[in-house]
């Protein structure tokens, strides 16, 4: 197992949040929703190993400060955008996220990196 806990943090589409939710829990981690930074910030260990699923125009303004925290807990960020959102693609891959799928491809890479 990859991770003890995956994080569904601040997805706003329902679409999404249900195939999100239903990838995580065919895994073996706990699955957790989370909307806000403070949440995340207390909502695991520091031992947990931890994946960080957001929508990366949702928290766009707030990614450094996601990126910051994942790195200081050795936590690992998954995020997705709208295909033609080059910037915000550019932006997350400058921030150091990890994995990086546009939203056409989030089911399928989601569903390998659970496997």
């Amino acid at each position: 197992m990859l991770y003890d806990l995956i994080v569904s943090y601040r997805i706003s589409d329902m679409m999404f949040g249900v195939r999100i939710e239903e990838a995580c829990k065919r895994s073996s981690a706990v699955f957790k929703k989370s909307d806000s930074l403070n949440d995340l910030r207390s909502i695991a260990t520091i031992n947990d190993r931890v994946l960080i699923i957001c929508d990366l125009v949702s928290v766009k303004s707030e990614l450094g400060a996601i990126t910051k925290l994942s790195k200081e807990k050795n936590w690992k960020v998954f995020g997705y955008y709208p295909h033609i959102d080059t910037d915000t693609s550019t932006l997350a891959h400058s921030l150091g996220v990890e994995y990086i799928v546009s939203r056409s491809a989030l089911q399928p890479k989601l569903n390998a990196l659970l496997r």
